[in-house]
């Protein structure tokens, strides 16, 4: 059995799953690439030190900000973790607003094994711009959904078309089945909460040390560190470049955040057959009547 609980970034997810815990033999399991990384808990918007004490959690702040993370990766990771809570005899609680992710991890995907080595040494060479448009020739689907300046998720792609012959874009389509029993919960609020949350969670980060946060991460790993591609370092360059004032890139903060929300939604309304909650209550309902549901399937 897995619990798994979606929602729009600043939508209250991560307090929601802390009170889950506190009520059923939870471990929760980090479903937010970002959130893996080490030294960018403002950034990301991880629990805090406190937070992860008071409750067992997996997957949060155990990578270097220098270190790629892809959906392969995280599955893997993912999955070893759902074998460490089931032998615990407990049940992993995936909190998660990057839907893609979680499907890699509690649907039956089975990504390329690593095989014959590709060289990647001609494309290297390419700039953004032109390595974006060798991969819009070999899928054009994936092309669409990463954004030309991605260097590491670009090169990603175009490996995966070169060394299976498929795009990566048909071997994450089609039905998939969870690989068990699963129940999904979507915190779902009206969207001009969410953008009010939103709002009010990045002048927190700012007053929490975001700036000084994301100044030292680039001190240390340089601008182009695959952590440092979430949402609120990349807005904060111009800043930290003296190219554009602190306001202004704390409101392309904002907005950047308020259409990765959007996009969140539509991914959450077409990928996953979950039920809808706005809180506690309705959210110990679902999570009482499908307990109950599995342990008398078990039982028969």
């Amino acid at each position: 059995m897995i619990v798994a609980l979606l929602g729009a970034t600043a939508s209250g997810k991560s307090s929601l799953a802390e009170q889950l815990a506190d009520r059923f033999p939870f471990v929760i399991v980090n479903g937010d690439p970002f959130q893996a990384y080490r030294g960018m808990e403002i950034l990301s918007a991880s629990p805090t030190a406190d937070e992860m004490a008071r409750h067992e959690c997996l997957l949060y702040s155990c990578r270097e900000v220098s270190e790629p993370f892809d959906a392969p990766s995280y599955q893997k990771e993912a999955r070893e973790a759902i074998g460490k809570v089931k032998a615990e005899g407990r049940i992993p609680l995936f909190v998660s607003g990057s839907g893609l992710y979680l499907r890699s991890a509690l649907f039956d995907y089975e990504f390329p094994k690593e095989g014959a080595s590709v060289d990647l040494a001609p494309y290297n060479a390419l700039s953004n711009r032109d390595l974006h448009a060798k991969l819009e020739e070999l899928d054009p689907y994936e092309a669409s959904k990463i954004h030309e300046n991605n260097r590491v998720r670009v090169l990603r792609a175009i490996e995966i078309c070169l060394r299976t012959g498929k795009r990566k874009s048909d071997l994450l389509s089609g039905v998939r089945k969870p690989i068990e029993p699963t129940l999904f919960l979507w915190l779902k609020l009206p969207r001009e909460e969410i953008y009010s949350r939103i709002d009010r969670r990045v002048e927190q980060m700012k007053r929490a040390g975001l700036v000084e946060e994301v100044r030292a991460l680039v001190d240390r790993y340089g601008y182009d560190a695959p952590g440092l591609k979430a949402i609120g370092a990349k807005e904060l360059f111009p800043y930290l470049k003296g190219e554009r004032s602190l306001e202004e890139s704390l409101e392309e903060i904002k907005k950047a955040t308020r259409r990765y929300a959007k996009r969140q939604e539509t991914f959450f309304a077409h990928q996953f057959n979950a039920v809808k909650i706005t809180g506690l209550e309705d959210s110990i309902d679902a999570i009482s009547s499908f307990l109950s549901l599995q342990n008398g399937s078990s039982n028969r």
